[in-house]
């Protein structure tokens, strides 16, 4: 919920500086966390909806016309 709203006020002050560019930063690995964190999920559908939550972020940034580039 709260990167919903974080991209949408980001989108917006972005497409007020025309100049703005947006890095989508991406932080995570599963190989790094803690086992017991993973327990009860596997880590392939982990990484799986990192993705998608990833993807959606981009959808919207194209969707307002922002311009924005990934750092994985």
């Amino acid at each position: 919920m709260h990167a919903i709203r974080a991209v949408e006020k980001t989108a917006y002050l972005a497409s007020v500086i025309s100049e703005a560019t947006v890095t989508v930063l991406y932080v995570g690995g599963s190989e790094q966390s803690k086992p017991d964190v993973l327990s009860n999920q596997n880590s392939i559908s982990i990484e799986g909806k990192r993705k998608e939550r990833l993807h959606k972020t981009e959808e919207f940034l194209i969707k307002q016309g922002v311009s924005y580039s990934v750092t994985i």
